[in-house]
């Protein structure tokens, strides 16, 4: 097996550079040597790049730095001849004789390029056109396989990436999308489902295709019948969309609700497309299961493939998909390191709980509101030269502020008229008055 990473110039020229064999270094009492890591996800946050990690000699290293355009040079890693990663150089450490070289995927240009305008909106139609459309504003990359998952799908998108979106909208079209990297250039996948399903191969340690010890990141029953999505807009004007359980029935069954927020949401048919495929995971899967578990290289897996999972002494016996998988090579081996669950929607491990947006903190009170000015309202002029001015008391501890809003009701308004003393004139023509008075008597 031999690695090489190949640096495409701008200029039409490639530096090639071997990547360490584990046993390099020879000394077995240092600290372990990591030649290689490659870590890819299934289901990634909108903004999350797959990256990789290679160790080269410094020596060859310093002969390919002064070359370098950060920017515009493509990396491309080789196994053996064959393409393994590629994407842009992010930076690199040295560390004695060697260099680590840490590179990002091709989704790095697609966060990049040019965001969208303010208020972008596709109406309804395949998400397919959708993908092909936003694609076009990140020319370094080209259109690979794409595949409709959604006749009539709505999206919008506010000064939003274009690597975002396509996250944004393969998550609720329940679709997956990865990058790659071929030998002409980068291109972008959008289909049903990554991997292929193997689930009539088994992980076990008495198979031999488990190493060490098993770890268990989640296994817990959740009974969630109703799921809320709640996107744009607040109170009674914000989207929002409730789905339910199909099993659920309300005259035996306690609701049990679990909320999803996405400001980015605002268009009905998003958030209904959404609250499905969430609500549709929680009804297929009840017990939320994921293992971390450490493959043998000659498994040979693939990010997005189903495996059967057997681990007795866990009380584990299961088909799961693989959402994390990790290549690495070091002085302990060439092997995978994989989580695999029966989620990929709805998992809450507490990595991903700090990753969520601030929007999804102000589904309820952001903290303390206070309104200024304190007392009564005050109704004063405004207008050229005639200003209105007061002070708005800012607590000392505050930590955040999400919302800053002032009010201003405008109402019809006559101007103060002052007494200094004064007269009045009035002048009329000359005149008479001719009155007529009928007979009469008054009785004492």
């Amino acid at each position: 097996m031999t690695l090489t990473v190949d640096i495409e110039h701008t200029d039409g020229t490639v530096s090639t550079l071997n990547v360490l064999d584990s046993d390099d270094v020879g000394d077995p009492a240092l600290p372990s040597l990591q030649a290689a890591r490659i870590e890819r996800e299934l289901i990634r946050q909108p903004s999350q790049i797959d990256t990789a990690e290679f160790t080269v000699y410094r020596e060859a290293w310093v002969d390919v730095e002064p070359k370098l355009d950060r920017t515009n040079d493509r990396v491309v890693v080789r196994e053996s001849g064959a393409i393994i990663f590629g994407g842009r150089l992010d930076d690199w450490e040295f560390d004695g004789t060697v260099v680590s070289l840490l590179i990002d995927d091709p989704k790095r240009d697609a966060i990049d390029a040019e965001p969208s305008g303010p208020n972008d909106t596709f109406p309804p139609q395949k998400d397919s056109t959708i993908v092909t459309e936003i694609l076009d504003r990140v020319p370094t990359v080209d259109e690979g396989t794409v595949e409709t998952q959604q006749e009539a799908l709505s999206f919008s998108e506010s000064q939003a990436a274009a690597g975002k979106s396509l996250e944004s909208l393969a998550r609720d079209a329940d679709a997956e999308c990865r990058y790659r990297t071929t030998e002409s250039g980068f291109e972008f996948d959008y289909v049903n489902r990554l991997g292929a399903d193997r689930s009539d191969e088994t992980l076990s340690p008495a198979n031999a295709t488990v190493l060490g010890e098993p770890r268990i990141r989640e296994q817990t029953r959740e009974n969630v019948t109703h799921v809320r999505v709640l996107g744009a807009n607040e109170g009674t004007a914000q989207i929002s969309s409730e789905a339910v359980v199909s099993s659920f029935d309300p005259a035996t069954d306690r609701a049990v609700y679990r909320n999803r927020t996405d400001k980015n949401i605002q268009t009905q048919d998003r958030a209904d497309s959404l609250a499905q495929t969430l609500v549709d995971e929680y009804d297929g899967a009840r017990e939320y299961i994921e293992v971390e578990l450490e493959i043998p290289r000659s498994v040979d897996p693939e990010r997005g493939d189903t495996f059967g999972v057997s681990l007795p002494a866990f009380g584990i016996d299961e088909t799961l998909r693989i959402t994390m998988l990790e290549r690495l090579i070091d002085e302990a081996g060439d092997r995978f390191r994989a989580v695999l669950s029966n989620r990929r929607h709805t998992t809450d491990l507490q990595s991903e709980q700090n990753a969520k947006s601030i929007d999804e903190f102000r589904e309820g009170n952001a903290g303390q509101y206070f309104f200024a000015p304190q007392g009564s309202p005050v109704s004063e002029p405004v207008a050229d030269g005639v200003s209105r001015e007061w002070e708005i008391f800012k607590p000392t501890d505050v930590v955040g502020e999400f919302d800053e809003r002032l009010f201003i009701s405008s109402e019809s308004y006559f101007g103060r008229v002052v007494s200094g003393g004064h007269s009045h004139s009035v002048t009329g023509t000359s005149h008479s008055h001719s009155v007529s008075v009928s007979d009469h008597t008054h009785q004492l």
